[in-house]
């Protein structure tokens, strides 16, 4: 049975509560972690938005390939669709289990703040263990750049032989 994603993690990190009572706190107590959170924030953001548009773009090229004829170019574009299809996912879970790690260490930090008081923010960077799911994110973006350059590949040398068997078949049809 697959496993189910907490609710916190579908919404984008900026809307989560957690996120945003720390940075609250950290900016009423102008703690130089919160420049440091919310830059992590900012660059997580930007790839939700970064993993949104590649959704909308495998969509569109599903939508392509309904439309397409040419049997030798669509076989290509519908590996190269599973592909992408298949990183998108990956990277969709590396987001995920980032996003999550941001949101428990800004929990334990509010938890620890409520406990020890205002002196806890002074240690708050030790809750985010985030540098392993920033690891594994980099990790699927590198493999999903050489996929889609493969893909690329595969597909301009299939377009370059069609175009190349239609010119043979017009110097046919004229001789």
């Amino acid at each position: 049975m697959p496993k189910k994603k907490a609710p916190a993690v579908e919404t984008p990190i900026a809307e989560n509560e957690y996120v945003k009572e720390l940075l609250a706190l950290l900016k009423e107590n102008q703690s130089p972690a919160g420049k440091e959170l919310l830059e992590a924030i900012g660059h997580v953001s930007e790839m939700e938005k970064q993993l949104a548009s590649a959704v909308d773009e495998l969509k569109a090229m599903r939508q392509d390939l309904e439309k397409m004829k040419n049997p030798p170019l669509k076989s290509a574009l519908q590996k190269s669709i599973v592909v992408l299809q298949d990183r998108i996912l990956a990277l969709r879970d590396s987001l995920a289990e980032l996003k999550a790690g941001i949101i428990e260490g800004c929990k334990n930090t509010l938890a620890a703040v409520k406990e020890r008081g205002i002196s806890a923010l002074d240690h708050a960077a030790r809750f985010f263990h985030i540098k392993p799911g920033l690891t594994a994110l980099r990790n699927n973006i590198n493999e999903g750049i050489q996929a889609d350059e493969k893909a690329i590949s595969r597909i301009e040398a299939v377009s370059a032989e069609y175009h190349e068997a239609g010119r043979h078949l017009k110097n046919i049809g004229q001789a």
